[in-house]
């Protein structure tokens, strides 16, 4: 049931983020693929989820950079999804350099053992901001950096929580 819902909501995600290179493909710059070590830590959560993940990014235009990550997590109660589309502005050109940028974050949680009190969330909506710095290492490799302070303002949570999750990404441009 999980996986099933993880594929109609990631087609979703998907589809939007062609959807708005198709919109912009007559500017697009580089496209790149990464993958990435990453943290995810949930106000309402006592322990952070680690993982690993993947992730897209095509330009458009000089500044600006379209990017989708899938990451996952574990932590001793449980696992965590997290489905991140973004649109980031970079202050250099060609998608190098510092960048900040807005991001609707899906995070999916699933609970390893029953005996877990019921107050974890399965599937909610975060909203955040992307600040990080990315540099070539090579002609073709990058190196990324992400800091996403996010928000989440569900109900399982009273007033929401504040979050936060961080990547280290190796990129390969095309």
């Amino acid at each position: 049931m999980i996986l099933f819902a993880i594929r109609i909501h990631m087609r979703l995600f998907l589809f939007i983020i062609l959807l708005l290179v198709g919109l912009y493909s007559t500017s697009i710059r580089a496209q790149e693929v990464r993958v990435q070590a990453n943290t995810l830590i949930l106000g309402c959560i006592d322990n952070p989820f680690f993982g690993v993940g993947a992730g897209v990014e095509t330009g458009i235009g000089d500044h600006f950079g379209v990017s989708f990550d899938f990451n996952w997590g574990v932590q001793k109660d449980g696992t965590s999804v997290e489905l991140r589309p973004s649109v980031n502005y970079y202050f250099e050109m060609d998608q190098l350099g510092f960048f900040v940028g807005g991001v609707l974050n899906m995070i999916i949680l699933t609970k390893d053992d029953k005996n877990i009190p019921s107050d974890w969330a399965s599937k909610f909506y975060t909203l955040g901001l992307n600040l990080g710095y990315k540099k070539l290492l090579s002609e073709k490799w990058t190196l990324g950096i992400t800091i996403i302070p996010q928000y989440n303002p569900s109900e399982w949570c009273p007033g929401g929580s504040l979050g936060f999750s961080s990547q280290v990404a190796l990129g390969h441009r095309f």
